[in-house]
């Protein structure tokens, strides 16, 4: 039959593992908990971390965080691509030719000053 642990087991087994990472151990899971929800938000970036019991599984953690890290920003969208002129455009035009632009588009998303 399987062994069944309560909390304090699973936490000193995990401290055990985590001793395994070295001096910095601490750090690097601090580090590991910052990012993960920085980036996944709170509940999901503490679920995350929630799933690291080995030394193992940081490893595999600092991993993915380093792809996450390291992927390039995506390009600016193309305001061209959507209809939108540029501010540099928009500078450009006179105010005939902003009030047309305007008027050609969706107002229903622009804030009522008030």
């Amino acid at each position: 039959m399987p062994e069944v642990w309560d909390d304090q087991q699973i936490a000193a087994a995990r401290q055990a593992e985590f001793a395994k990472l070295g001096p910095n151990a601490d750090a690097r899971i601090d580090a590991l908990g910052r990012f993960w929800k920085a980036t996944l938000g709170e509940a999901d970036g503490a679920a995350e971390m929630s799933r690291l019991l080995t030394a193992a599984d940081v490893v595999r953690s600092e991993k993915k965080m380093a792809r996450f890290a390291s992927q390039p920003e995506p390009p600016p969208a193309d305001p061209a691509a959507s209809g939108k002129v540029t501010e540099e455009q928009w500078a450009k035009m006179s105010h005939a030719e902003r009030f047309d632009y305007a008027r050609s588009h969706d107002q229903s998303q622009i804030q009522k000053a008030g």
